[in-house]
């Protein structure tokens, strides 16, 4: 039975009850815990609150649900969502859906396998046409259980799992072109906000058609609008990694920080060279929003559907969302913190197509 229907059917005997005169030779005051206000101003207080804070109201303890519960529960879309995110506090095992305005429940098996989510996948994956995930590649998390890690940080222990569960590895052989990919996630809640960084090595690679392997994969992809056919050709990777040829220098930086102009994506590259070839190191900052909301901009913009964050893109958001933020964001908990800095890079971006692809 769904939590709903239960609370309506704990509630139902109290909607056709009316308030009980007191007792004779008893005070007219109720008694609340320690407190005792009169009938009047419970009243008072009752008319000026809407009908979601009314229930709440009411629900508080036996003596309120007696004199305030409402005589209907006929409440609208929002003024049911706005109850159940009330209640959502409360509810540990439950998380609120704002697409079908219910409480289901959370598992924690969700957490526990070896590719994050799978168990999710395969039971809920056509759940209230849930397509609204943070997806790339290696790593994928849907906005339901983005919402139960941040529950937990929100109303307590019992509401979620730990963050450090969205943690995880992948690694990736291609064996035609003898190179590895490997890619370290790591998860953080910094400000109130849902934090993912990692760090992905791609090698070695000892030419061209090492690295068109590397694109063609996709597995550098660093989020919805920087790809890695983008990536590449974005940062001019040197000759000397397309022609395998050994440099004068063991390592170079490509670039300090750059920012995608779209979402909040920070990431900066090394090229280092091995005794086998070459190196690419990327590493990589993301900042997923308080996940309050499916349709967040900061969610949206990560996520699979980008049509709000195309409308208002990161760019031509307020200044607290310039170029390096989210790194500096991120090493808040490290010892050294980075200074907000960075550039942006250019990508191409079509809002009317990617409105399109924001439909499905």
């Amino acid at each position: 039975m769904g939590i709903w229907k239960q609370i309506f059917r704990f509630l139902r005997p109290i909607q056709s009850s009316s308030p009980q005169p007191d007792p004779p030779d008893q005070p007219t005051s109720p008694h609340l815990g320690r407190l005792e206000i009169p009938t009047e101003i419970i009243l008072m207080i009752a008319k000026h609150l809407d009908k979601p804070s009314l229930i709440c109201f009411a629900l508080s303890c036996q003596t309120l649900k007696r004199y305030c519960f409402p005589k209907s529960l006929d409440l609208s879309f929002s003024e049911k969502s706005e109850f159940l995110l009330l209640l959502e506090k409360d509810a540990a095992k439950y998380y609120f859906c704002h697409l079908c305005a219910k409480l289901h429940p959370w598992h924690a098996c969700w957490f526990e396998h070896s590719h994050l989510s799978m168990e999710f996948y395969t039971k809920d994956i056509h759940h209230c046409r849930m397509i609204n995930w943070f997806n790339l590649f290696s790593l994928s998390i849907p906005y339901p259980l983005a919402r139960v890690v941040m529950n937990r940080h929100f109303y307590g222990a019992a509401h979620g799992v730990h963050v450090d569960k969205l943690a995880y590895r992948g690694k990736l052989t291609d064996p035609s072109c003898g190179w590895t990919s490997s890619r370290e996630w790591g998860a953080r809640i910094i400000d109130d906000q849902l934090m993912l960084s990692s760090i992905m090595s791609l090698g070695p690679l000892r030419d061209s058609e090492g690295l068109r392997a590397v694109i063609d994969t996709g597995l550098a992809s660093l989020c919805q609008h920087i790809t890695a056919k983008v990536l590449f050709p974005l940062h001019q990777i040197p000759t000397q990694v397309l022609l395998g040829s050994q440099p004068d220098h063991v390592a170079q930086r490509l670039q300090s920080v750059n920012s995608c102009p779209i979402c909040m994506t920070d990431y900066c590259i090394d090229v280092n060279w091995q005794e086998t070839g070459w190196t690419i190191e990327i590493i990589t900052y993301h900042m997923l929003g308080d996940i309050r909301s499916p349709w967040d901009w900061t969610w949206v913009a990560m996520a699979y559907l980008p049509y709000k964050a195309l409308k208002v893109p990161r760019f031509k958001q307020p200044s607290g969302n310039q170029p390096g933020i989210v790194k500096h964001m991120w090493s808040k908990s490290d010892d050294d913190i980075f200074q907000p800095t960075g550039e942006w890079v250019t990508v191409d971006w079509h809002p009317f197509w990617m409105c399109i692809l924001g439909c499905y």
